[in-house]
């Protein structure tokens, strides 16, 4: 995670920020701020892709339990 957080300093650090500051209009400026900052973020911290099951298994109600619930 440290090596994550030096490589994004990095990346921040040696961007070309005239192109932000080019602009006159504020929107436009933070437009490009916050493309530049997400592009970084996404690059140095990458999602993790987990699995989640799709059914709950209950161990707890067993052949019989169901069988008499069934009955009932």
């Amino acid at each position: 995670m440290d090596k994550n957080v030096e490589e994004f300093q990095y990346l921040f650090q040696k961007a070309n920020w005239d192109e932000v500051s080019a602009y006159n209009k504020l929107n436009i400026s933070y437009n490009i701020f916050t493309d530049t900052f997400s592009y970084f973020f996404t690059t140095t911290f990458p999602l993790k892709v987990t699995y989640v099951k799709d059914s709950i298994v209950n161990k707890w109600i067993t052949k019989g339990v169901t069988t008499s619930r069934i009955k009932l």
